[in-house]
C-alpha cells in the first residue's frame, strides 16, 4: 500500500491526544510526508447574538499562531521530530469535517488517521461522528485510533 502522504486529525482535547500516542510507535515509511491537521471550527451562531465575538484577522493569525506551536509539542510526542517531511497546519472553518476531510482530498492523502472520542457503549461503539463521517466520505485508506484500556 501506498502511504506517501499521511494526514493525522489532530483534535486538541486530553483524550483525542492521548490516543493520538499510541503513534509514537507506530513506524511511517521513511520517504513519507505527514501532515499534521488541526481545524479550529467557528459557531457563527453565537455571532449573531453577540457580534463582538467576530473574529477579526489579527486573532484569526494569533490562532493560527497557537495551535501551530502546540502541533510542534505534538510532533514530538508522537516521535515525528525526527521526519524530514513533517507539515503543520492549522484551519479555521465553520464545518470542522467538512474542511478537513477538504485538506485530505487537496493535499492527495494516501492515509488519514484519526482518533476515536468513545470507546465503550453505544455512543463509541467504534467511531465518532468525525470518524464515522471519514468513514463514509474519504477516498483515502483509514486508520481509527481507538482509545487505549
Amino acid at each position: 500500500m501506498n502511504y506517501s502522504k499521511v494526514v493525522i486529525a489532530v483534535d486538541m482535547n486530553e483524550a483525542s491526544l492521548k490516543t493520538l500516542s499510541q503513534l509514537s510507535n507506530f513506524i511511517f515509511p521513511k520517504d513519507s510526508e505527514i501532515h499534521l491537521v488541526h481545524v479550529f471550527e467557528l459557531s457563527f451562531f453565537s455571532f449573531d447574538f453577540i457580534p463582538s465575538l467576530q473574529p477579526t484577522p489579527e486573532n484569526y493569525f494569533l490562532l493560527e499562531k497557537t495551535i501551530e506551536e502546540k502541533l510542534v509539542k505534538i510532533k514530538k510526542q508522537l516521535g515525528l521530530d525526527h521526519h524530514e517531511k513533517v507539515v503543520l497546519k492549522c484551519l479555521i472553518s465553520e464545518n470542522a469535517k467538512q474542511e478537513f476531510l477538504n485538506y485530505a482530498d487537496k493535499s492527495g492523502a494516501t492515509l488519514i488517521i484519526a482518533a476515536s472520542q468513545e470507546k465503550e457503549g453505544l455512543k463509541g461503539f467504534f467511531e465518532s461522528s468525525f470518524t464515522n463521517f471519514l468513514n463514509k466520505f474519504s477516498k483515502a485508506n483509514l486508520i481509527i485510533l481507538r482509545p487505549a484500556a
